[in-house]
């Protein structure tokens, strides 16, 4: 995407051809971060998730690790606290970097155990995950019996395309925006994961939601 001179847009599709517009909506998402380690692709739906939140569930009364030591990862721990029989929260630094709040909530329950400098460099099982292997030792061993493992080490906005536009990003790389979706860039909003919206709550409905209220804001701004 690149902004002319008479302040529309050159939209560039990947047939080749190109579209010109006076506004723009970016709604091209995240992806999880990923470890990047053997097995994690191939157990991808077999044990290995990146949302506590949407297969959280599938683990009642089972044996899961979460990777991470940010917001995501001691909140997911939490939220699993009340499904699963034991929750490992395991993070490769010496102290978790998430909000006192949850950091709290971990700490006080019996379910989750915190395991510090501390990297997965293995996923191993049959049709589905069994265990994971640890670069430092837990208990003695380096591998963890385990039914399932979520990965909440963050998002990478997918934001290429607008790599030749100056709109304003936080720290993370998200598209930061206004109520209505507006990005800092006139003729451009945003709207969904790869944006500061919905307080980063990186679901469908929000990323739905801000659609919808970038589109309206939108056509409010081509009837003037």
């Amino acid at each position: 995407i690149k902004k002319e001179a008479d302040n529309q847009f050159i939209v560039f599709l990947s047939n080749g051809s190109k579209l010109k517009a006076k506004t723009v909506l970016i709604a091209t998402g995240s992806k999880h971060r990923k470890l990047g380690v053997s097995g994690e692709k191939e157990f991808l739906g077999k044990g290995v998730s990146y949302c506590a939140t949407c297969d959280g569930f599938f683990y009642r009364d089972k044996v899961v690790g979460v990777i991470g030591g940010s917001d995501s990862a001691v909140s997911a721990a939490v939220f699993l606290g009340d499904i699963a029989s034991k929750i490992y929260l395991i993070y490769r630094g010496e102290q978790l970097r998430a909000e006192n709040f949850w950091i709290k909530a971990a700490e006080k329950n019996p379910k989750i155990e915190i395991i510090f400098n501390t990297n997965i460099t293995e996923f191993r099982g049959e049709e589905k995950l069994t265990e994971v292997i640890l670069d430092n030792s837990h208990q003695g061993v380096n591998n963890l019996k385990i039914d399932g493992v979520f990965v909440e080490i963050g998002f990478i906005p997918n934001t290429e395309l607008i790599k030749d536009l100056e709109i304003e990003l936080d720290e993370e790389g998200l598209i930061k925006i206004e109520n209505d979706g507006r990005t800092s860039l006139t003729g451009v909003w945003a709207a969904g994961d790869i944006t500061t919206g919905s307080n980063k709550f990186k679901q469908i409905i929000t990323a739905a939601s801000e659609g919808a209220v970038a589109t309206n804001s939108i056509l409010a701004y081509l009837r003037k």
